[in-house]
């Protein structure tokens, strides 16, 4: 539906049939991109951004203004960022919004601007809640965050083989480490040998130099 309404729309413009009034609404529609909080947060520095982004609700605690007015005020995060979300008590979606807990995964579509003093706000906004390809997406978050994950996960197996080998190495005996051969040859053995060698030898000789009597 939304490439048949694409196309009509440019054979119109093309003969220069299109209305101003079709033109916003149409605009409008196709700048409602599914974006994350860090997308929507840093396109909002420069004024509104209409768009929608799929998260969970972290938490919805019940409030009070210093007017005496309740409002219920929604923390919501998706894989990378978060936001908070007041809802007003006139709202058409207070009641519904107040029923949400930990366990809510929802599409948040509106104006969204950053405020100096509350960060990101939505305005003109409704939700709904996700399905369960949404909410499993969701969960999975970004492919460009996926990709880094995996990638992550294969350095850290990596390392870890890498470390179990090391000490595999470490916990064989010597015998099985180093031949027979490569210990006769070292040099501090030779060298214990000949001084054993060398010491029994003077021992001898003066033996046979000096007797002991009987």
């Amino acid at each position: 539906m939304l490439t048949a309404a694409r196309a009509a729309f440019k054979v119109r413009d093309k003969h220069r049939t299109i209305k101003r009034s079709t033109f916003v609404p149409c605009g409008r529609f196709d700048a409602m991109d599914l974006m994350t909080l860090t997308e929507i947060r840093r396109a909002a520095q420069n004024g509104a951004v209409p768009a929608r982004v799929h998260v969970q609700v972290e938490a919805a605690t019940a409030k009070t203004q210093r007017e005496g007015k309740p409002y219920c005020e929604l923390a919501l995060a998706d894989a990378c960022d978060r936001m908070t979300l007041r809802v007003w008590s006139d709202h058409p979606a207070y009641k519904s919004c107040s029923a949400f807990t930990s366990e809510s995964f929802v599409e948040l579509t509106g104006d969204f601007r950053v405020h100096p003093q509350y960060g990101l706000e939505a305005e003109k906004w409704t939700v709904r809640p996700l399905s369960e390809q949404e909410r499993k997406e969701l969960l999975e978050g970004p492919a460009d965050l996926r990709t880094k994950q995996a990638s992550d996960w294969e350095f850290i197996l990596q390392s870890i083989g890498i470390v179990r080998n090391v000490r595999q190495q470490m916990g064989r005996p010597i015998s099985s480490r180093r031949s027979s051969s490569q210990i006769s040859s070292c040099p501090a053995r030779r060298s214990r040998r000949a001084h054993r060698a060398n010491d029994a030898h003077s021992k001898g000789y003066r033996a046979s130099l000096f007797p002991v009597k009987p």
